[in-house]
């Protein structure tokens, strides 16, 4: 059989520097490259995009819609369904639960309509609420000339309503199981129940047709409430309005939600107090499906709500709903995050459960012949998670789809049928296509960055030390916590294992004991129109000295007027937007200013000069660059010199920091920390490896060694297997507790011997001197 390829020419989106590529479909493709090679630009802004607008191009053929110039590539061959799945975790609504964001909840509320038992506020029973066509169906069941009642409940049960309905002709009822004819008979002076007997019926001929002008006569008699019951004692009790069987109240039909909260849950991360959290109205979680009732089945886990979902699979119209959700809910158990409750919100996941969630939620739709677009799947997953995720990718492989991974993980790019490099490094100094090749050709070639660390040519060093050094005991709510004093110190668990609550409990208590502490926060990369050298506060140091510049005093410019947002500094042409919008027919066309090309700044500034170069030049300048034209600048040159030591002095200038890397973002948000206080003893990293290349984790570790040496203490969250290697003292932690405390070596030989085999790969990659 003939393979086919997604072919692109001329790839020349971001600093991709326009290349051809043929990428084999209905195979495991990944991507890798140190960060900045254009990883990303290739998987997400280029192929992913295309596929979003030959979409667009068909679902909005007579309607405006977003054009996006982005991306500059190529495609000659025909391209499947594309979903792609973004580096990192999207920011969910943070109230959002686990059963919501799975469609679960929506089940439920289908099942709810279909064979739930309504709650009645007023007498405490529980109510059906049927169709007609369900009280059809029942009837077709019955053999031929099978003999029933039609029999009513009353809305009143008093003698004087009952003497109305005899003077209005209906004087058969059934009064405690005793049939009587009240036009001969006298009513009991005492009874318990009684029932209208509306009909004696026969199921012949066209007995269905007096059977529905029987129901039709039921809702002005009792408010469509009725029983079905054979001569046999086979019975069946209908409600076709939502009306309480028992005592006729007005019942909630339907999923309304709590009138505190409305919905929410939750209010600033507490439990509403009337619905604890389950936003749902009192009446509605106290209703009933089969044996649980609403706020039980919300509180289940969900290898439990599988098995109570797969009691009802059989329901018409249904089987193919809850049999999607079946499959579900046995690969959340593949991923072993099947202990996750329904009614979990967002805000109380880990980084890794948000990742499991988003891997099961893409990959299983139940599509063939598409092309999945993945970047980072690993992120937050430890090493027996990571080689799940990497079999749940192969599995759709066999089923006839296309997989297209950005990821850097070892055993990843082991795995994969097809191994695409781009380097050789970050920003201007990448973007080139290195290899693209099957494997195994690829390991044997042996020509790359990645296939060094492979071969042996390359590792990732680690120093040692000796085990002798002062250990600090910090006294928590919950225990004692050690640290290894200016050492590095690893929080290491599965995810949803409590970890990150210990970490950032360590850090609070830290800060209160008034050490200087810094804290490597992705969070507070807000402002999506920042660039590099603004996010770094590098400007505002800069600006200082360019307005006393002699040529900008001469103009009269003061600091306003180096300013990206003041009326008096940015670009009158786009308003310090950088680019203009066009609306030609029925596009919309985003470019860049033709006055600033993009600097944002007044061309007052912008021609300014400093050392021999245009402010225009200098807003262009990568980190390593700016070092040597502002070396002169005590502030600058700390900042720019820890960038280049860290691996991102590629970085330009003007860069906006929306299209960095969660790695580049990792380290930006680090360097600013830790440059803007003046003593730091303790640096708390979240995740520093996640996003990198071997290359990138190995310059990262030495950079944190020689910190380590300054001295400073090394606190880092993190789950990629080489932290392991790389980190001199561990702690894991394992269902909200620390059950381990020491040296790796220590820790990997309680191990089962599964889990050290994996572990042997990936020590491979790391020499110790």
């Amino acid at each position: 059989m003939k393979r086919e390829y997604l072919e692109l020419q001329q790839v020349s989106t971001h600093n991709l520097k326009g290349f051809d590529l043929k990428i084999p479909l209905n195979a495991l493709v990944l991507i890798t490259g140190p960060s900045g090679s254009g990883k990303s630009s290739l998987a997400i802004d280029t192929i992913a995009q295309e596929g979003k607008n030959r979409l667009l191009k068909i679902l909005n053929y007579d309607k405006e819609f977003y054009v996006t110039t982005s991306y500059q590539a190529t495609f000659s061959s025909s391209m499947p369904p594309v979903f792609a799945l973004a580096q990192g975790v999207r920011n969910w609504f943070p109230y959002k639960t686990v059963g919501e964001f799975l469609g679960l909840i929506k089940v439920l509320e289908v099942l709810f309509l279909h064979e739930g038992e309504v709650f009645c506020a007023s007498c405490k029973a529980f109510n059906r609420i049927h169709s007609i066509s369900q009280v059809l169906s029942w009837y077709e069941t019955l053999k031929e000339k099978t003999k029933f009642y039609f029999l009513v409940p009353l809305l009143e049960v008093t003698p004087k309503a009952i003497e109305y309905l005899v003077s209005q002709g209906f004087v058969k009822y059934l009064i405690d199981d005793k049939e009587i004819d009240l036009s001969e008979e006298l009513l009991p002076q005492s009874f318990n129940e009684v029932f209208l007997i509306l009909d004696r019926m026969v199921k012949e001929g066209k007995s269905r047709d007096r059977l529905v002008e029987n129901i039709r006569i039921s809702f002005s008699l009792s408010n469509g409430r009725f029983f079905l019951k054979t001569t046999e004692g086979l019975q069946a009790q209908f409600s076709l309005r939502p009306v309480c069987f028992q005592c006729g109240s007005i019942l909630p039909i339907g999923w309304f939600y709590c009138r505190t909260c409305g919905g929410r849950g939750y209010k600033q991360k507490v439990a509403c107090e009337t619905c604890n959290g389950l936003k749902l109205r009192e009446e509605v979680l106290k209703s009933r499906i089969g044996d649980f009732s609403i706020e039980e089945i919300l509180r289940l886990d969900l290898k439990t709500f599988k098995e109570f979902l797969s009691r009802f699979s059989k329901i018409k119209g249904l089987e193919t709903f809850i049999k999607s959700l079946l499959y579900k809910l046995e690969q959340a158990e593949f991923l072993e995050i099947a202990y996750l409750n329904l009614s979990t919100p967002v805000f109380k996941l880990s980084v890794g459960e948000k990742k499991l969630i988003e891997v099961l939620q893409v990959l299983t739709a139940d599509f063939t012949h598409c092309l999945f677009v993945l970047d980072e799947p690993t992120l937050g997953l430890e090493v027996e998670q990571r080689v799940k995720v990497l079999e749940f990718l192969k599995n759709l492989v066999k089923k006839g789809n296309s997989l297209l991974v950005v990821e850097h993980d070892p055993y990843f790019i082991f795995e994969a049928d097809f191994i695409v490099e781009l380097g050789f490094g970050g920003g201007e100094k990448g973007g080139y296509l290195v290899e693209a090749d099957f494997n195994p050709l690829y390991f044997e070639k042996n020509l790359t960055l990645t296939s060094g660390y492979f071969s042996g040519k390359k590792r990732i060093v680690k120093k040692e030390k000796t085990r002798e050094t002062e250990m600090l005991e910090l006294s928590l709510p919950w225990g004692r916590f050690k640290i290894l004093s200016n050492r590095i110190n690893l929080i290491y668990g599965r995810p949803g294992s409590g970890k990150t609550r210990v970490f950032k409990q360590i850090f609070e208590f830290l800060v209160n004991q008034g050490k200087q502490v810094v804290f490597s926060d992705l969070s507070i990369f807000k402002r999506k129109e920042d660039w590099v050298i603004q996010y770094l506060n590098l400007w505002d140091s800069l600006r200082e000295v360019l307005a006393q510049l002699p040529s900008a005093r001469v103009k009269g410019l003061s600091k306003k007027h180096f300013s990206f947002t003041s009326k008096e500094g940015v670009c009158v042409g786009c308003k310090g937007k950088g680019k203009k919008i066009y609306k030609e027919e029925e596009t919309v066309i985003e470019v860049l200013c033709e006055e600033c090309l993009g600097k944002r700044l007044s061309l007052e500034v912008l021609n300014l000069e400093y050392k021999g170069f245009k402010i225009f030049e200098v807003l262009d300048f990568t980190i390593e660059e700016a070092f040597q034209v502002f070396s002169n600048l005590p502030k600058v040159k700390e900042k720019l010199m820890h960038l280049i030591d860290i691996g991102l002095g590629y970085l330009k200038l003007s860069q906006e920091v929306q299209t960095l890397s969660g790695g580049e973002k990792s380290r930006l948000s680090l360097i600013k920390n830790l440059t803007e206080k003046k003593q730091v003893e303790y640096v708390f990293l979240e995740f520093p490896f996640e996003g990198l290349h071997l290359e990138d984790i190995n310059r990262l570790h030495q950079w944190i060694e020689k910190m380590v040496a300054k001295p400073m203490t090394f606190i880092i969250l993190e789950t990629n297997p080489l932290a392991l290697f790389l980190a001199d003292f561990l702690t894991e932690v394992k269902h909200q507790k620390i059950i381990f405390q020491g040296f790796f070596e220590d820790w990997l030989k309680a191990q089962p011997e599964t889990l050290k085999e994996k572990f042997a790969f990936y020590q491979r990659f790391v020499a110790k001197f």
